[in-house]
């Protein structure tokens, strides 16, 4: 992988002013190697450390070169070497300032290459005749290229009926991203035209595209005879109630969907309510997101009514994040879904649970449905709401994962939770990022964190915790042997309280990703021995 550095031929200075080879320059030994197939993957020690012996330019059977403004001329003498290479399998050329001159030049190696499966070509400059003769040549030519992204390039309307009509005969293309593209409604109405005929394609990403009511209608229709199209990501297309609506028609008829995000689409209540009716009948859909649609009560408690009384059990995603429920709707809601055990992630973030919702989350978290990844992030939840939360955890056997950042537990409302880490026994990933909870607050948990057996990640950031939080934290995880990592960033703690903790364990900065789907063991090696506040321990320091 060449390493990741801007400049144009001809500049030779790096940011710190070190002497860098020009990016065109340092593509010559790895296109020598690349055309006489010189980089072969192996087991044998030796052929390993002759491929990193060159300076880390090229692992096999991946090129990637990004953020290097190699422009035409260095995408042309890639794929002059590509032509006659049969090694590599993924190449990844993202911002590379690749134009329609370069984009030909691929298209004339994938005429010839079969061996390559993912071709990555996003945020770079590509318009309509580069990206028509890329299409040409999966159509005609090309049987191996399995991943094509085109996002954020400058592909046009008749790009895009270019490569609806590649699709209606290529059987091996299967994920296809062609997000943030100036295509206009025309452009995606001809392009959804085709998907009836579509052979091979699964995985379809068109966020971005501001298609609107009118081409989502004309992409329903055609959804419904499609057989091949398993996930769709659409946000922030403007689909408004028609287009929402459209949407939920293509949901009672397809029977291969199982992602769909329509996330940022201004559905509303009237678009929630025709996807609520919708999921009547679909019985395939397991991942539906719906964040920032505005389908507000109304919306919310159709769509967990109609997925309980259909008895729907296909579904196990639904985000309603960010969908302005109040504390009646989010009771409705969760009263609702009472009585399902399919659904395991649920999305409630920035909503307005407020304390009355959260009596109602705790019920239902007693009955132990079955979700086992929770987020009620930012939902005005106050002390009295975790005591309800804490009451419905202590019984619940199934929930691994909490998110609750941005609500206002305070010392008494951390007092539930430390409470409750004493008895749980299942929840191993807990968010409680600027809680308010105060060095009074930490104690609390701290001493829950003592007896508690299975939670591996606490993270307890900007929660004004100094010095003293920090220690009863500290003295709390001495008694532990099963918490892997306790971010406590943004909290006051100063160098010597750093000095006196002595585990590695806890971390001072805030992490880079708190989602749920990053593995606890991963962080470690994402975040290193020990983090510390910039400043913490002098400035002559760099953290990464």
């Amino acid at each position: 992988q060449i390493p990741a550095w801007g400049g144009c031929a001809g500049e030779g200075k790096g940011s710190e002013g070190m002497d860098k080879p020009e990016p065109l320059m340092v593509l010559s030994d790895a296109l020598d190697r690349i055309t006489s197939n010189g980089w072969c993957p192996g087991t044998h020690s030796t052929r390993k450390q002759a491929l990193n012996e060159l300076a880390g330019v090229l692992k096999p059977p991946k090129l990637s070169i990004k953020d290097c403004l190699i422009r035409d001329e260095g995408i042309t003498q890639i794929s002059q070497a590509m032509a006659v290479n049969t090694v590599i399998q993924k190449l990844k050329l993202p911002r590379t300032a690749c134009k329609d001159d370069g984009a030909v030049e691929v298209a004339a190696f994938l005429s010839v290459n079969q061996t390559l499966r993912v071709l990555d070509l996003a945020g770079n400059r590509i318009g309509g005749e580069g990206s028509k003769a890329i299409a040409k040549a999966l159509k005609e030519s090309n049987t191996s290229l399995e991943r094509l992204d085109l996002q954020r390039n400058e592909l046009e309307d008749g790009a895009a009926a270019a490569i609806g009509d590649m699709l209606k005969s290529n059987t091996t293309l299967t994920d296809l991203d062609m997000n943030s593209n100036p295509v206009n409604k025309e452009g995606w109405h001809q392009l959804a035209l085709t998907i009836p005929d579509w052979k091979g394609l699964k995985k379809l990403q068109m966020d971005g595209l501001q298609i609107g009511d009118q081409a989502a209608t004309v992409l329903s229709q055609s959804l419904m005879r499609n057989s091949t199209i398993d996930t769709i990501h659409m946000r922030f297309n403007r689909l408004g109630p028609e287009g929402g609506t459209a949407m939920a028609k293509a949901l009672r008829v397809n029977t291969t969907l199982t992602t769909l995000n329509l996330s940022h689409n201004g559905v509303l209540e009237f678009g929630g309510v025709e996807i609520a009716e919708a999921l009547r009948v679909n019985s395939t859909l397991s991942r539906l997101q719906l964040r920032f649609n505005y389908v507000k009560d109304i919306g919310a408690v159709a769509i967990g009514t109609a997925i309980t009384e259909s008895c729907n059990t296909s579904l196990t995603h639904l985000d309603l994040g960010e969908n302005g429920l109040g504390e009646h709707g989010c009771c409705k809601l969760l009263e609702a879904l009472d009585g399902n055990t399919s659904i395991q992630r649920l999305f409630l973030y920035r909503n307005n649970m407020g304390d009355q919702g959260a009596l109602s989350l705790g019920l239902f978290l007693s009955r132990d449905a079955g979700v086992k990844q929770l987020f009620i992030d930012s939902n005005g939840i106050t002390a009295l709401g975790m005591r309800y939360l804490r009451a419905g955890l202590m019984k619940n056997t199934s929930l691994v994962e909490l998110h609750m950042a941005g609500n206002s537990a305070e010392q008494k409302g951390s007092e539930e939770i430390g409470l409750m880490l004493t008895t749980n026994t299942t929840l191993e990933y807990l968010q409680m990022y600027d809680c308010k909870i105060g060095y009074k607050g930490a104690i609390e948990i701290a001493m829950g964190i003592s007896v508690n057996k299975t939670l591996k990640y606490l993270n307890l950031g900007a929660n004004d915790l100094g010095d003293q939080g920090a220690a009863a934290m500290s003295e709390g995880l001495k008694r532990n042997e099963h918490l892997d990592i306790m971010h406590l960033g943004s909290n006051r703690i100063t160098v010597m309280s750093v000095g006196g903790l002595g585990d590695d364990r806890m971390r001072l900065s805030n992490p880079m990703c708190s989602h749920p789907g990053v593995h606890i063991r991963a962080l470690v090696a994402l975040h290193g021995v020990l983090e510390c506040e910039p400043g913490a321990l002098g400035t002559g320091l760099e953290f990464v």
